[in-house]
């Protein structure tokens, strides 16, 4: 048996969730890869490279993490005890 807990990072289903968790994703990569670049050619980069990557960091948390998201995601059916008092 299996528990998911809602501070783990996992692929959304949800449309809008989908599209945050992607395009994070597309913009740390792209991020890394201008840092590479100014590095390779030896061109000075900002110090506040952190700051800008910032966003890419808070729009994958906002997009995989259940207890972030803005679109819930369908999760198991819950369990239900009821409870009779006679």
């Amino acid at each position: 048996m299996t528990t998911h807990s809602r501070w783990q990072i996992r692929r959304p289903k949800r449309w809008f969730n989908a599209l945050l968790f992607y395009t994070g994703w597309l913009g740390l990569v792209v991020h890394l890869v201008l840092m590479l670049y100014c590095y390779a050619r030896g061109l000075p980069y900002p110090i506040s490279w952190w700051f800008v990557a910032l966003a890419p960091v808070l729009s994958v948390l906002w997009g995989g993490v259940a207890a972030l998201q803005l679109q819930k995601e369908a999760g198991p059916a819950p369990t239900i005890q009821a409870r009779f008092r006679c």
